[in-house]
């Protein structure tokens, strides 16, 4: 007979992957590979142990998915709003778990959804029980090896960060028992398939002590429906009585929680919906007398920390709570992280504190965070002079973005008495363009870690932001700099198009009354008058002088010597402008339409994180999603210089 150890054990979560090539748009679904047979290395009651999930159908508990197990986002399961899908159907195929799940057509995740069409969104968590463990066979200083041969995938979530392969969800709130036993394949086999009959909600049963009589299965899924029944009845009657609202009772029955955790929910979320209390004494309690979340505290006042610690100019120290920080290497915020989760840290090398701290999802994180506070940063510092010359757009996908063209139609006529209104024209533009993707991966390696090379990575986040906004520079400038084609198949400065200097001149104010005047006698797509007025005057750096001068006041004695372009234009000298010579001038872009840039969803720079798997350590992607265009050439006018 085999050996019998029950523990108690908290859900886990297992990476997944998005299979991107079933994605279909009109149903919105995708299929998903949820679990497979690899080794995966955790952290459990007696240290670290291998785990692998047997993929048969005899091993996984697939009801619950087949049912239609909610598809959350990022595991929050507190509100209807953080259900985004539904779970279609669950199969086994190949010694692969898979299934099929179905989005919600809601305004608010159509981001979501094109990202995943996209293959951006490629991060799939499942949260699952074990009910038994097989052990293998090991040596005396092996690491021990548990094969899931009874257990049940609960919800599926889409995640910016997997869950890790070491790390299980740290809430002691969802504790459940589970039967270790020791390897006797086939009877081990059997015990689990009754177990699983028995459904999820009752405890794994002992194996008998002799060969069973033949189970009768309708009468143990009755009883299982029965309990089921009972237990939702016990579940929304715990909710009514605390007066708290349907949608909570909901969430309970739908993830699955027995009645004891119901209550214990229950009993946590009467106490965050009651007012706070001044009191004084020390605070055990995880939610701040204010309300906060302690860990949210502890995380935010590390972050404080590391940021002020790297650049201590810029990132002040503000609160109490991350004073406490003040001087931490990184393995001291290792060991911080791994003791807030009530991990035993002493004794440990710093080897091993960089390792157990990676295996959790709270120190990656709190790498990424700061990471990305120097990223924006740098980003937002660096110069980016065509910014006035621009309008930004809105985009929501990776679609051609086409604009609209106001044609002189749009004037207001007079309407006589019972007279009818007349329609205005538009017409999309011939110009268009689409966002592209940009980025570049930051990687935290363990050894940085344990070096503690903090300068190393936060200056290596600075260079990322600044080359990020030099490429939108690069890309917006090359808009006017590289004289582009337009929708009309002639170039942006054209004779055509009345905007370029016939004859190239210095700047002076015979030149600068000319293009003046040539901006001022554009006109629209029916001959209308624009009435264009420039208002920056674009030079390189070899003409900034000239241009100072003359755009500064001359004291004059006669009228023939007074300086009419005194402050008439603002300045802008750009680095990119290569020719020394040629100039520009440029309207106000809330006059013309001229350059438009868009981010996806108007994130600008967006950062990912995951455990690496190429390096050993964290790997932090930052990703650029950007396009520009140059609408209408009227409100630009070149002059090739002298």
């Amino acid at each position: 007979m085999p050996g019998i150890v029950r523990r108690r054990l908290e859900e886990n979560h297992v990476r997944a992957i998005v299979d991107v090539a079933t994605f279909n748009e009109k149903d919105r679904t995708v299929e998903v590979v949820f679990a497979t047979e690899a080794e995966v290395v955790r952290y459990g009651w007696d240290g670290k142990y291998i785990e692998v999930l047997d993929c048969n159908e005899t091993s996984v508990r697939l009801e619950r998915l087949n049912s239609g197990a909610p598809v959350l986002d990022n595991h929050s399961a507190y509100s209807l709003k953080n259900q985004i899908g539904v779970v279609v159907r669950a199969w086994v195929s190949a010694n692969e778990c898979r299934a099929l799940l179905r989005f919600s057509d809601r305004d608010d995740i159509a981001g979501i959804i094109s990202d995943i069409k996209n293959g951006i969104i490629r991060n799939v968590s499942v949260g699952y029980r074990v009910y038994i463990y097989e052990q293998g066979e090991q040596a005396k200083d092996e690491v021990p090896t548990y094969r899931a041969l009874d257990w049940e995938p609960m919800e599926i979530s889409m995640v910016p960060i997997p869950a890790d392969y070491n790390a299980g969800t740290r809430s002691n709130s969802r504790l459940h028992e589970v039967q270790i036993i020791t390897k006797e394949r086939t009877n081990n086999r059997a015990m689990a398939e009754e177990n699983k009959e028995r459904g999820a909600e009752q405890q794994p049963p002992a194996p008998p002590a002799a060969p069973a009589a033949p189970v009768d299965t309708e009468a143990v899924r009755s009883e299982g429906a029965k309990a089921e029944r009972q237990r939702i009845m016990d579940i929304r009657g715990a909710v009514r009585a605390a007066k708290l609202d349907d949608q909570f009772a909901d969430d309970l029955v739908g993830r699955g929680v027995g009645i004891e955790e119901a209550r214990r929910l229950v009993i946590d979320k009467l106490a965050d919906t009651q007012p706070p209390v001044e009191t004084r004494g020390t605070h055990t309690s995880g939610v701040g007398i204010n309300g906060e979340d302690e860990t949210v505290k502890t995380r935010n006042a590390m972050e404080e920390a590391l940021a002020h610690r790297a650049d201590p100019s810029n990132f002040k120290l503000e609160t109490d709570k991350a004073k406490e920080y003040r001087g931490h290497s990184l393995t001291d915020f290792c060991r911080s992280v791994l003791d807030a989760q009530g991990v035993k840290t002493t004794g440990m090398t710093k080897d091993e504190l960089a390792s157990r701290a990676l295996a959790t999802s709270d120190f990656p994180a709190l790498m990424a965070n700061v990471v990305n506070k120097f990223l924006r940063r740098a980003h937002s510092a660096a110069p980016q002079t065509w910014k006035r010359l621009a309008n930004q757009m809105s985009a929501s996908d990776f679609k051609q973005i086409t604009g609209v063209q106001f044609g002189g139609s749009l004037k207001l006529e007079k309407v006589n008495e019972h007279g009818e209104f007349k329609y205005g024209k538009l017409s999309d533009s011939k110009e268009n363009f689409k966002l592209e993707t940009y980025g570049k991966i930051i990687s935290i390696t363990r050894q940085a870690i344990i070096n503690d090379d903090l300068n190393g990575f936060t200056r290596l986040s600075q260079l990322f932001g600044a080359a990020a906004a030099n490429l939108e520079s690069d890309i917006m400038w090359g808009l006017i700099l590289n004289n582009p084609k337009m929708g009309n198949g002639k170039t942006l400065f054209h004779n055509d198009h009345k905007n370029l200097a016939a004859a190239g001149g210095a700047i002076s104010e015979t030149t600068l009354s000319a293009a003046r005047i040539a901006m001022m006698r554009q006109k629209g797509l029916e001959d209308e008058a624009l009435n264009i007025f420039a208002k920056y005057f674009i030079v390189p750096i070899e003409l900034l002088t000239d241009a100072q001068k003359i755009m500064s006041a001359i004291t004059a004695n006669k009228t023939g010597d007074v300086n009419v372009f005194n402050g008439a234009y603002e300045i802008i000298t750009e680095a990119r402008i290569t020719d020394p010579k040629g100039w520009y001038l440029a309207a106000d872009p809330a006059q013309v339409d001229m350059l438009s840039y868009a981010y996806l969803n108007g994130q600008g720079l967006y950062t990912e994180t995951r455990n690496g798997w190429e390096v050993d350590g964290v790997e932090v992607k930052a990703r650029l999603d950007f396009g520009g265009v140059c609408w209408d050439h009227r409100g630009f006018y070149k002059n090739p210089g002298a």
